[in-house]
């Protein structure tokens, strides 16, 4: 069975390379050479075609150092957790599998997916933003090997490690980012796995809610976390499943709709999850404003 493999990524490889990567001769002044790259390239709200060419020019002579390092679980938290979950189900990668890299906002955790995405010897295309349509495309960074699937790194708008105002609307698009990879782009016969490794740690609730409501409307689902471990230790980290609630998503989705009219729901499943209640009134919460964008982005949503 062939999967879809979504992965919020962090910036362990970032720090990984600059300790050093078996097999991986790339130096810590190459990783800030990149760092500087990033830091005046990779701006908000810059398409990639701004930026595709010092990519190829400043990133993209070290990346056949970068894909020359020997131990994947070494090299970042989601190599890693791809690499275990693969001596789990005794294969792995599939040419048809489809990858796709949630990145945060900012300059650094851009490179470092890049980089993640770089290092797993396939195209890789990136988008400023989770797309709505099934057969959208990203900007091709880099061409990969003819009958493999591409690693797509999904920009998530707003998803900024120093702000919580705007983390909402950060999950929102998060939303949109796992609908377009776990629904419109996975086909029937494909399994969704879902590494919860990287990436900044107050989305993993979220991330977890969405994987059940995702489950709901096409499973199988599977979600997995990473033991950390002690870098330096030989004990390799491994996965860890994380088991998924069944839910009933158009009953959720009712309570959902008359909450956010700020009636409070007879039936109290989602009050204090999806809702409070303040003044006598619903109003929704951060999770309850994630279902709301399940709803908008399949269509049947206010």
């Amino acid at each position: 069975m062939t999967s879809v493999h979504v992965l919020p990524c962090g910036t362990s490889i970032l720090r990984n390379l600059r300790a050093g990567v078996p097999g991986c001769r790339m130096t810590p002044v190459q990783v800030d050479e990149m760092q500087r790259w990033a830091s005046d390239e990779l701006i908000r709200d810059q398409p990639a075609s701004q930026w595709r060419q010092t990519f190829a020019r400043d990133v993209g002579p070290h990346l056949r150092l970068l894909q020359a390092a020997q131990d994947p679980v070494r090299l970042s938290a989601e190599t890693a957790s791809l690499t275990r979950y693969a001596t789990r189900v005794g294969d792995g990668l599939q040419p048809q599998d489809l990858v796709v890299l949630l990145a945060s906002d900012t300059a650094e955790g851009m490179l470092a997916a890049l980089l993640v995405a770089a290092s797993l010897n396939r195209g890789v295309e990136e988008h400023p933003a989770p797309a709505r349509d099934a057969a959208a495309h990203g900007e091709l960074l880099t061409a990969g090997q003819p009958g493999r699937a591409p690693v797509h790194v999904v920009r998530i708008p707003k998803l900024l490690p120093d702000s919580t105002t705007n983390f909402t609307a950060a999950m929102t698009d998060l939303a949109g980012a796992m609908l377009w990879a776990g629904r419109r782009r996975r086909r029937p016969e494909q399994r969704l796995v879902v590494h919860l490794s990287g990436g900044y740690k107050a989305t993993l609730p979220y991330l977890l809610v969405m994987c059940e409501y995702l489950k709901a409307l096409q499973p199988p689902v599977e979600a997995f976390c990473l033991h950390e471990g002690d870098p330096g230790s030989p004990v390799l980290p491994d996965l860890v499943e994380i088991f998924l609630r069944s839910v009933d998503l158009d009953a959720d989705l009712a309570l959902l709709n008359e909450a956010a009219q700020g009636n409070i729901p007879n039936d109290p499943r989602l009050g204090g999850f999806a809702y409070r209640e303040v003044r006598g009134r619903a109003v929704l919460t951060g999770v309850g404003h994630v279902l709301t964008a399940f709803q908008v982005f399949l269509g049947n949503g206010p």
